[in-house]
């Protein structure tokens, strides 16, 4: 009975609070909410609209929440207990998603001796959102096939008679900035503008919706300096990591965050140098680390281009159910 007495005695002293129990004091501005900036530095080279990093957590991070990260001017960190070819994969997908100045640098294409059946096997197999593709032959662009086309092609038609052919398609010639693509399809009133190169062959394609899509939101996306967006990968400082990081580098990974729970380490030191050998312009973040000899250990031995500081209690246990137990004097 004692017990329990000090024990209902000690939660009685306890204070709860609520979010309505809470507020800031304001103070008077003149600043108009629009005119703030929060974006802040990430490494040397990348600026973040949102300085916000998702965990390099299998329960957090893969390629969907790096593309909403990425999307809404954050960072998400692709985490490293996923297969090297995988994790390559992810970053490659993430990156695709958005284009420089809305042009499609690698177009979807078909051979005009093709029948309609291959693409629609092609766009069931890789759930295509889009319904456009440039038909070549002999390596050059000789039509257009859309939507429009395809819904009139009965009995699997080849290509070559379904598609619109390039006599009737406005074209340029690369190179083409968007503003340029933006004047040429305004005036045509057309929504896919394929731009050619001395030879006739397909350098790219401007879609109109992406377009207008990179011209409204890109101050507020994650890019890299190729306008593709913006997501890191997670790698250990092992030697025997070096595989993924040359998968991640040929997919064009712009930044490799080496995870380890102790970052000032002989190790880490080890991989950044070889990073900064092999691969002199990928952007490097080093951690964790938590005290101010540790991050001296590694900005005297091997640079990175950021820091990742602090030291969690680790998932086993965050996740770890633990019951609230007064303490009884």
């Amino acid at each position: 009975m004692q017990v329990e007495a000090l024990i209902q005695k000690a939660k009685s002293k306890a204070t709860a609070l609520s979010c309505d129990d809470v507020t800031f004091a304001d103070q008077p501005s003149t600043m108009h909410p629009n005119e703030v900036e929060v974006d802040g530095a990430l490494t040397r080279r990348y600026t973040l609209p949102t300085p916000v990093l998702s965990a390099a957590m299998d329960t957090v991070t893969e390629a969907r929440l790096a593309l909403a990260m990425a999307q809404n001017g954050g960072l998400g960190v692709l985490h490293r207990n996923l297969d090297p070819d995988e994790q390559a994969r992810q970053v490659q997908w993430v990156r695709k998603q958005v284009h420089l100045g809305g042009c499609i640098a690698e177009p979807v294409c078909f051979e005009a001796s093709e029948r309609l059946a291959a693409v629609q096997r092609y766009q069931r197999k890789h759930q295509l959102s889009f319904s456009a593709f440039p038909i070549v032959g002999d390596g050059k662009l000789v039509g257009l096939l859309t939507r429009n086309e395809m819904a009139f092609g009965n009995g699997n038609p080849l290509l070559s008679e379904l598609m619109r052919p390039l006599a009737e398609l406005t074209t340029a010639q690369a190179p083409c900035t968007s503003e340029e693509a933006i004047a040429l399809m305004t005036k045509h009133r057309i929504k896919r503008l394929p731009i050619l190169d001395a030879d006739r062959r397909l350098d790219s394609l401007y879609v109109w919706r992406d377009l207008c899509s990179w011209q409204e939101q890109r101050a507020s996306y994650a890019l890299d300096e190729e306008g593709h967006f913006l997501v890191a990968a997670a790698v250990s400082p092992q030697a025997s990591d070096w595989e993924r990081i040359e998968k991640l580098a040929a997919v064009g990974c712009k930044l490799i965050v080496i995870d380890s729970s102790h970052g000032a380490c002989q190790q880490v030191v080890d991989q950044v140098q070889r990073i900064r050998a092999e691969y002199a312009t990928m952007q490097v973040i080093v951690g964790n680390v938590a005290s101010y000899e540790s991050a001296k250990y590694l900005l005297l031995r091997a640079p990175p281009d950021a820091l990742k500081v602090g030291i969690g209690p680790g998932k086993d246990l965050a996740d770890a159910q633990v019951p609230f137990a007064p303490r009884v004097k």
